[in-house]
């Protein structure tokens, strides 16, 4: 494009600067949703993998049960293995040391007598007093030295008002009675991602958390200087027995984070995703029915400087150029926007009680560039229908007055329309004849189909410039269509959600109207994400209550059935009715 055309764009960019302003601010938001997606999505993967690498980066070996229960759809799940095999791993050339674990659900007590809440897991696990294989300081007190006696996360005894030398309640889910002997911090956070933690000793956690079994949930350990860990894990392998199994530690630390990849980072990024794909869309919609306009508008312009040489070619690449600028000045402010998008629901999730072990905000310039990319190409290529009608007006349009949009009727486009209007009515109609009040949404959206029917009453009621109003909207339907366009789709996304949440609330509560015939519900003291549920003693200690019929006790938990993991739920049938 030659000088004379970069100028013209130029000036035509600032003539209509108020228009053009709010087409760069619908590609701003576009791009601000899609590179605040891509950055919170790596801020998140960051942090995950920051938190497992921490709890592993200490043991070189891990020695668990071969047998997995929920491998791929959570964190994976493994059965406990005998206490006996430790000894045996200890003395294998190359283990400078051996520690089992325990590992379970515990929920702790605050002063108040009230649980302490959290957004995450409520871990209960096995105090090692091995700093190469504990991820966990020590910042207060002392390590448990009997049964009863715990170590809990500054996080928890923060929002518990618990300190050392006090006594409390564990739920394991047996009610345990613990002195806090201590207060420790995950490396330099208080706690491990909005996680609670209490840890007992050994022999406390196979009490506790096993019901007394010598068994342990796996065993950590550490190499010799100079002993790689695959060599470790080769020596390791010769001693265990059958249904037992050793993996590096960082082959553990990997698989714990593809897990939680696989499962929750999957949704949320998609989540996420979804909400920019909608704001690119109606930047697409926006940037095009726009153009469009300015193209029909300005055809005395594109056909004056046809007649004084212009190629098309040339007045296409102006056109482009303009939704090029305003393209590129949208995108730029939205990368911008999406990096202080992910620093803001970042210091969200730790006001919720989620802070991450994050170190700063993960924002890549691979994602800017993208961000910068897509929203380019969104607009130049919504841009273009308009910029190609524009290249290819006459040179003796100059002479006539232009219009809006072509003058002729096109016959695919009305018999396509006609189809989709007789399909969504029928298709409205059957749903109104099964669900009743749906009708009058049937009847609104008939309505706005034709915006002559929709404009008599404002003609009516504005006068004139009622009467101009109805007139020029009917008079360039395919105007009137691509300018609503994008208010239909932001009207249709929001109808979406509301419409989907009132039916999952409606069939939720007929289907538990349906299939529960009980009285009551009582749950377990904080009974959310990770809480660790009810003793199986509770149900009958109900049961023997005055003017209680009947009480039965349900759960649920991963098993393996042909080799495939399954979850089941658990109750005393006889007792369900």
């Amino acid at each position: 494009m030659n000088a004379p055309m970069v100028t013209l764009a130029t000036r035509g960019l600032w003539s209509r600067r108020r228009r053009l302003a709010g087409l760069a601010a619908a590609v701003f938001l576009g791009v601000a949703f899609l590179t605040g997606t891509l950055g919170l999505g790596a801020t998140m993967s960051n942090a995950i993998s920051t938190s497992f690498t921490t709890a592993y980066q200490g043991t070189d070996a891990v020695v668990r049960s071969a047998t997995a229960t929920a491998a791929g759809r959570r964190q994976t799940a493994r059965g406990p293995i005998d206490a006996s095999v430790v000894n045996p791993v200890r003395s294998v050339p190359g283990v400078a040391d051996a520690r089992g674990q325990v590992q379970g659900s515990g929920e702790i007590v605050g002063s108040n007598g009230r649980l302490v809440t959290s957004q995450g897991p409520k871990n209960a696990d096995t105090w090692i007093d091995d700093d190469t294989l504990n991820p966990w300081r020590l910042t207060a007190g002392r390590a448990p030295s009997g049964p009863n006696q715990v170590v809990i996360d500054q996080g928890s005894a923060t929002v518990g008002n618990l300190r050392p030398g006090q006594h409390t309640t564990v739920y394991t889910p047996d009610s345990v009675p613990v002195t806090v002997t201590g207060i420790a911090r995950y490396g330099d956070r208080p706690s491990n991602g909005g996680t609670t933690y209490v840890a007992f000793t050994l022999a406390g956690a196979q009490r506790h958390l096993l019901g007394g079994a010598d068994q342990v949930t796996q065993v950590l350990v550490t190499a010799e200087p100079g002993v790689s860990g695959d060599r470790l894990v080769s020596a390791i392998r010769g001693v265990l027995p059958t249904g037992v199994q050793v993996v590096t530690g960082s082959q553990a630390a990997n698989e714990a984070i593809d897990a939680v990849g696989a499962s929750f980072l999957k949704y949320f990024r998609a989540f996420l995703g979804v909400f920019a794909a909608i704001a690119l869309l109606v930047a697409a919609l926006s940037v095009h029915n726009t153009f469009g306009v300015v193209a029909a508008q300005r055809a005395g312009e594109a056909a004056l400087l046809r007649a004084i040489g212009a190629t098309g070619r040339q007045v296409v690449r102006g056109h482009l150029a303009e939704a090029a600028v305003l393209g590129l000045a949208g995108s730029l402010a939205g990368v911008a926007a999406g990096y202080g998008m992910t620093a803001a629901i970042k210091a969200a999730f730790a006001g919720f009680g989620l802070d991450l072990p994050i170190s700063g905000v993960v924002f890549t310039a691979g994602n800017a560039v993208l961000g910068v990319a897509v929203g380019l190409a969104v607009t130049v290529l919504a841009a273009l229908g308009p910029a190609l009608r524009a290249g290819r007006t006459a040179p003796v349009a100059a002479l006539r007055d232009s219009q809006s949009e072509p003058a002729h009727r096109s016959r695919t486009r009305g018999v396509t329309g006609a189809a989709l209007t007789a399909g969504g009515g029928a298709l409205t109609a059957a749903v109104a004849l099964a669900h009743g009040p749906v009708a009058l949404v049937g009847l609104t959206g008939v309505a706005t189909l034709a915006a002559g029917v929709l404009g008599a009453p404002v003609a009516r009621l504005r006068g004139l410039p009622g009467r101009l109003a109805r007139r020029n909207t009917a008079r360039a339907p395919r105007r009137t269509a691509a300018t609503a366009a994008a208010l239909t789709v932001g009207v249709a996304i929001v109808t979406l959600f509301m419409v989907f949440g009132a039916s999952l609330r409606a069939s939720t509560g007929a289907n538990l109207d349906q299939t529960f015939t009980g009285d009551l519900v009582v749950t377990a003291p904080g009974a959310g994400y990770g809480g660790s549920g009810f003793s199986p003693q509770v149900a009958d200690q109900i049961a023997a209550r005055p003017g209680v019929a009947a009480a039965v006790g349900v759960a649920s938990g991963p098993v393996l059935l042909d080799g495939r993991s399954t979850d089941v739920t658990i109750a005393d049938e006889s007792r369900l009715g």
